[in-house]
């Protein structure tokens, strides 16, 4: 089965593929303007999954200004996400205009990974600060509270959420 997406038309989506039993892939840019994206890969708790294709191609212009929750785990009844995997993971978006400050709580039995995707951000929190510019990460290991605050140009964020390795 071929999953394309060619026909979407859109500056920012997101692309979900759970290879299950396993998949043929590639990976091509159709268009004469550069194409800018970041794959992650996340093992599902279980093998033997069927493969499923999804997505979210929806306006994130209209979360400005907050994290978005993108991502969730399945077996999290609670999350209304776009998109759902096998794997206890929370994934977030935000483009955040110039000195805007968003907040988030990692719990004690979680770790985060902080990507600043484009402009400047600080990061606050029990660690103190630290400022990241585009295409910087930082680990944040819970408990935690952090502020993230774009700098003059503002900033896209990727927030992602996990267990911690025991």
């Amino acid at each position: 089965k071929c999953f394309s997406l060619s026909k979407w038309q859109v500056t920012q989506f997101l692309v979900a593929r759970q290879a299950g039993r396993g998949v043929r892939h590639s990976e091509f840019n159709e268009n004469k303007e550069p194409l800018r994206f970041i794959q992650m890969w996340f093992l599902p708790r279980h093998q033997e999954l069927m493969p499923v294709y999804g997505g979210y191609a929806g306006d994130l212009n209209s979360e400005n200004n907050k994290l978005f929750h993108l991502v969730s785990d399945y077996d999290d009844n609670e999350s209304k996400t776009p998109v759902k995997i096998h794997q206890d993971v929370n994934l977030y978006a935000g483009k955040l205009a110039a000195d805007i400050t968003v907040g988030h709580e990692i719990s004690e039995k979680r770790i985060a990974y902080l990507v600043c995707i484009e402009g400047s951000i600080t990061v606050s929190g029990a660690h103190g600060s630290e400022t990241l510019v585009q295409y910087d990460a930082a680990d944040v290991i819970g408990p935690n509270n952090i502020g993230i605050t774009a700098g003059s140009s503002g900033a896209h964020v990727l927030l992602i959420v996990m267990a911690k390795a025991l």
